[in-house]
């Protein structure tokens, strides 16, 4: 028997590949949760809102933005959605209007 790392499924190393490739922005990495936010905002959720959507406090999700804002180098929440269209970090799904649907704000 030998020790060793255990074995990853395929699964784990398309994911954790599309994550490198995804996540890449300037000189650092998003995280996931980094993805996630930047993708709630370019669908124009808040921070209370995406708080709400990914179970974390308001104060969290603003934090999440702050590091995004740094990482992209963006003066504001929308310039870090501009951002992320420009570098490729989101796409034309990523712009889906959030309202589309059964949301209550129609």
């Amino acid at each position: 028997m030998t020790v060793g790392r255990p074995q990853a499924s395929a699964n784990d190393h398309a994911g954790h590949a599309a994550s490198e490739i995804l996540g890449r922005a300037g000189d650092g990495l998003l995280s996931a949760r980094e993805l996630e936010v930047l993708r709630l905002l370019c669908s124009g959720f808040s921070c209370p809102e995406i708080g709400r959507k990914l179970a974390i406090t308001p104060r969290t999700a603003r934090a999440h933005v702050t590091a995004l804002r740094r990482k992209l180098d963006a003066a504001t929440a929308a310039q870090c959605v501009a951002r992320g269209f420009e570098r490729g970090l989101l796409g034309r799904r990523s712009a889906e209007r959030r309202w589309v649907g059964n949301d209550s704000r129609r």
